[in-house]
């Protein structure tokens, strides 16, 4: 299918309905990012889990021209890498815990900066060996791997230094240009860099570019502006 874009359209979802999303449409074309942000209880974590295809939802999520509702089931893990705000790791090697084989994730390990671990070091799944910010970025490297169509990631740079997280977006921005990046994040580094945003209200949500939002005074007092 040579129609590499996401369209949603009324999308609600909600794991309960104090934590619902109603009524969402936005668009996005191969190569775009976007920042999912907002304050606590608005939706974030909710709307990114709904991209993912693996849940029921109502309205439309169309990627690449296919409905996620009506494949779900049949998605290929090259065409949706979502990483969750949990990191599993397992007991195995870095390489292993990046690409589930032996594969090289050299490439990988770089865009994500985690070079500081061998990829051959084995890790425990208690996590004893890897600081927090060291499972996001495993986290990222792991869902970078396969080049997806579309890489969800949850507040990948929760303790992750706003500079490494700069350069992580930069990484990504300049050589996943095939994909479509959504992250969820509420820092102005990290947001003003990419090429849309949702911003979710608790009365309803926001979409356009960092210079459109950046009109409104509930963004403005997001980010900690004047």
């Amino acid at each position: 299918n040579n129609d590499t874009t996401l369209k949603i359209n009324n999308l609600s979802f909600g794991f309960t309905d104090e934590f619902s999303i109603k009524n969402i449409s936005f668009s996005l074309n191969e190569g775009e990012t976007l920042a999912i942000c907002g304050m606590v209880h608005t939706g974030k974590s909710t709307l990114l889990a709904a991209l993912s295809g693996i849940y029921d939802y109502k309205g439309s999520i169309k990627l690449c021209g296919i409905e996620l509702k009506d494949v779900k089931n049949e998605i290929k893990e090259n065409f949706i890498a979502y990483g969750t705000n949990n990191v599993e790791i397992f007991n195995d090697t870095v390489k292993y815990n990046v690409s589930f084989s032996n594969e090289n994730v050299k490439k990988e390990l770089e865009m994500a900066c985690f070079t500081e671990v061998n990829e051959n070091e084995v890790l425990s799944h208690s996590n004893n060996n890897l600081s927090g910010g060291e499972q996001k970025r495993l986290q990222i490297a792991r869902c970078l791997y396969k080049s997806s169509k579309l890489i969800l990631l949850d507040d990948p740079f929760n303790a992750i230094d706003i500079k490494m997280g700069e350069e992580i977006i930069n990484n990504i921005k300049n050589n996943y240009n095939h994909s479509i990046i959504i992250i969820i994040n509420n820092q102005k580094e990290i947001i003003s860099k990419m090429d849309k945003i949702v911003f979710l209200k608790n009365d309803g949500y926001l979409y356009g570019s960092y210079d459109e939002l950046i009109k409104d005074k509930d963004f403005k007092n997001l980010l900690g502006e004047r």
